[in-house]
């Protein structure tokens, strides 16, 4: 009796999507911090904290680009912020679901 093989399994998890995990982040790190460091690959569409573990010195957010192509973009440099190498990985869907739906306005004056 020899064991049965597994079929190989793709990994879903790291198939491109525009939006992107970010793990590793100083706590000191803030939403307009995260959108400025990473507009330079594309249009940030979303930045979102993920709540903050007890005793952890660093944070975790979701940030969704416009489009796949300016995440595989962000995706494939080193970050350095604030000292710290982040980690980034794609993901799948964002905690907030999936819709393109409009924006919130601004306004004011």
């Amino acid at each position: 009796g020899g064991r049965a093989r597994a079929p190989p399994r793709q990994s879903e998890r790291n198939d491109p999507t525009r939006h992107l995990f970010v793990g590793n982040l100083p706590d000191t790190t803030g939403e307009q911090d995260l959108r400025s460091h990473f507009e330079r690959w594309g249009k940030v569409t979303r930045v979102k904290f993920l709540p903050k573990a007890n005793g952890k010195t660093t944070l975790a957010a979701f940030i969704d680009f416009d489009s796949v192509d300016e995440a595989i973009g962000a995706k494939q440099e080193e970050h350095d912020v604030g000292g710290n190498i982040l980690r980034l990985d794609f993901n799948r869907a964002p905690p907030w679901g999936d819709n393109r739906g409009g924006g919130g306005g601004g306004g004011g004056g």
